[in-house]
C-alpha cells in the first residue's frame, strides 16, 4: 500500500511541474536556450554559404573616413565595383533614411548606380509587427529614400521578431501592401513559410567578410580575391557595435544586423532554420516517458542509478543529434 502511495505521489509530481513549467513561460525557454547553447558549443560550427559575402562597415572605417552616417557615395561606388565583379546580387542592409537632408546630394548619384546595376536590393523598416492567423500585419512601412525616388527598385523589410528565437516574417501585410523580408527578396524563390526562427550555426565571422576599406583595397590593388565575387550574394552593412544593434548568440557576443541577414538568407539557401515541429510533440512524449518511467522505476531492486544514467544518456544524445544536425527545437525543459 506504501508502495502505491508513493507512486501516485511521484506521478502527481510529474503532472504538477509539468504544468508549471506551462505557466512559467520564461524559465522553460531559458532552460531550452541554455541546452541548445551547449549543444552547438559542444558540437561544431557548420561552414557558412560561400555564396554569401558580407562587406562591414567596421569602428575602423569610420575612423578613416568619417564619422556615421557615411557619405551615400561610397554605397553608390560599392554598387559599381560590385555590379563590375558580377555579382549575382547586392543587399544594401543599411537603412537610408530620406531625412538626412544633407545626403540629398548624393541620392541622384546612389539612385543612377542602383538602376544601372540592377540588382541591388533595398532595406526597408515595418513598423509593429503583429500575427493572426499564421500571417503577419504591420502598421506602417518606411521606404529607403533610392525607394522613394524610384518605385521601381526592390526592397525588403528588415525587422525580425524577438520570441522564444529570432523569427523573421517572410512577408508582412500593411493595409494591403505586401513587402518581403530582406533575405526573402534576396533569395529570390518561393518558399512555403510564413516565417523562420533564425539558425545560428556559427560565428558570423565564419563567412567570407570584407571590411569597407579592405573591399576598397582589393579593388585599388586589383587583387585576384576579386574573382571570388562572381555569381556570389554580397550583403552591405555596419558592424560597429556602437552603432548597429546587435544580438547574442551562442558563437557571438554581438552579432550585428546584416550578419543577422546573412544567417537568414543561408537558412533560406540551404533549408536549414530552425523547425519547431516535434516541439509540442516532445512536450507530450516526455511527461508520458516520465510517467512511464516512474513506474519502471518503482520495479527497480537494483542498479538504479545504472539505469538513471542510460536514459539520461540517452535524452542528450537523441536531443544532440535532432539539434545539431536536423536542426529540430525540442522541449529540452520538460525532460
Amino acid at each position: 500500500m506504501f508502495d502505491r502511495n508513493k507512486l501516485y505521489v511521484k506521478i502527481f509530481l510529474v503532472v504538477l511541474v509539468s504544468f508549471l513549467l506551462f505557466l512559467l513561460k520564461g524559465i522553460t525557454r531559458t532552460t531550452d536556450k541554455t541546452v541548445e547553447n551547449f549543444y552547438s558549443r559542444i558540437g561544431f560550427e557548420k561552414a557558412p554559404d560561400t555564396n554569401i559575402v558580407v562587406i562591414n562597415i567596421s569602428q575602423s572605417d569610420l575612423e578613416s573616413i568619417g564619422p556615421w552616417p557615411i557619405k551615400r557615395s561610397y554605397y553608390a561606388l560599392l554598387i559599381k565595383e560590385l555590379t563590375k565583379l558580377d555579382v549575382k546580387k547586392i543587399g544594401l542592409e543599411v537603412f537610408l533614411s530620406s531625412r538626412l537632408v544633407t545626403q540629398s546630394v548624393y541620392d541622384r548619384l546612389l539612385r543612377n548606380e542602383i538602376k544601372k546595376s540592377g540588382k541591388v536590393v533595398l532595406g526597408s523598416l515595418a513598423g509593429k509587427i503583429i500575427e493572426s492567423n499564421n500571417k503577419f500585419y504591420t502598421d506602417s512601412l518606411s521606404y529607403p529614400t533610392p525607394k522613394l525616388l524610384n518605385e521601381k527598385f526592390l526592397t525588403g523589410h528588415l525587422n525580425y521578431i524577438r520570441n522564444d528565437d529570432i523569427e523573421i516574417p517572410m512577408i508582412v501585410d500593411n493595409r494591403g501592401e505586401l513587402e518581403e523580408s530582406f533575405s526573402h527578396r534576396l533569395f529570390g524563390n518561393s518558399i512555403d513559410k510564413n516565417s523562420i526562427p533564425v539558425n545560428f550555426f556559427s560565428s558570423w565571422k565564419k563567412f567570407r567578410h570584407y571590411s569597407l576599406i579592405e573591399f576598397f583595397n582589393l579593388v585599388l590593388n586589383n587583387d585576384l580575391q576579386l574573382k571570388l565575387f562572381k555569381d556570389k550574394i554580397a550583403l552591405i552593412g555596419i558592424s560597429d557595435p556602437q552603432i548597429a544593434s546587435t544580438i547574442e548568440t551562442a558563437f557571438d557576443d554581438q552579432l550585428p544586423g546584416v550578419a543577422l541577414h546573412a544567417f537568414a538568407l543561408d537558412n533560406l539557401s540551404n533549408h536549414r532554420w530552425l523547425k519547431k515541429d516535434l516541439f509540442v510533440p516532445s512536450i507530450i512524449i516526455f511527461i508520458l516517458f516520465l510517467i512511464g518511467f516512474v513506474f519502471i522505476q518503482s520495479k527497480l531492486k537494483s542498479k538504479k542509478l545504472f539505469v538513471y544514467l542510460i536514459f539520461f544518456s540517452a535524452f542528450l544524445i537523441i536531443g544532440f543529434i535532432l539539434f545539431t544536425f536536423l536542426n529540430y527545437t525540442l522541449a529540452f525543459s520538460f525532460f
